[in-house]
C-alpha cells in the first residue's frame, strides 16, 4: 500500500519532475527525484487512463475527503516539491558563499604581497576597500536566498502541522 501511495504521489509530479527508480538498502525499489547514479534513466510514469471507478475517488466538484488517498498524495506532492526548492535554494546559497569566499581569499593573498613602505601600504588599503566592496556586494544576495529558505521551510513545517 505505501508503495502504490508514492508511486500516485510521484506520478502526479510527473510532468513536472523526473523520477528514477533506485535499489534500496533492503534490495526493494526507492523511487526519488534525484538520479542515484551518472547512467540513471528518468522512468516514463503517465497518470492511468479511464475510468477505475473507485468508491473512495472523489466526484467532480465535490472536496476529496481530507484522509482521502487523493489528500494525502497531494501533499506528499507538495511537500517533494518545496525539499526540491529548498535543496536548490540550499545550493544557490552555497554557491555565492563559496564565490564570496573565493574572491575574498584572493585579495588576501594579493594583500600579502605588499610590500612595507607607503606605496605598499596605500596598495594594502586599497585591496582592503575592495574586500569590503565584495562582501557588501554578495550579502544582500546571500541574505536574499537566506529569506527565501526561511520562508520555504516554514510553508513547509506548516505542512506538517
Amino acid at each position: 500500500m505505501k508503495i502504490a501511495i508514492a508511486l500516485l504521489a510521484l506520478a502526479a509530479t510527473a510532468a513536472q519532475a523526473e523520477i528514477y527508480k533506485c535499489p534500496g538498502k533492503d534490495g526493494a525499489p526507492v523511487f526519488t527525484g534525484t538520479p542515484c547514479s551518472k547512467n540513471a534513466r528518468p522512468l516514463d510514469v503517465r497518470p492511468a487512463s479511464g475510468h477505475g471507478g473507485h468508491a473512495s475517488a472523489p466526484v467532480a466538484g465535490q472536496a476529496a475527503p481530507s484522509g482521502s488517498l487523493a489528500v494525502r498524495a497531494e501533499t506528499a506532492v507538495q511537500r517533494r516539491r518545496l525539499d526540491n526548492e529548498i535543496h536548490k535554494k540550499e545550493v544557490e546559497r552555497d554557491l555565492l558563499i563559496d564565490e564570496m569566499n573565493g574572491k575574498l581569499e584572493a585579495l588576501r593573498r594579493k594583500k600579502a604581497l605588499a610590500m612595507n613602505n607607503l606605496a605598499g601600504a596605500t596598495w594594502e588599503q586599497s585591496i582592503s576597500d575592495e574586500m569590503v566592496a565584495v562582501s557588501t556586494s554578495y550579502e544582500p544576495q546571500i541574505n536574499l536566498v537566506r529569506d527565501e529558505l526561511a520562508r520555504l521551510r516554514a510553508q513547509r513545517d506548516r505542512m506538517h502541522d
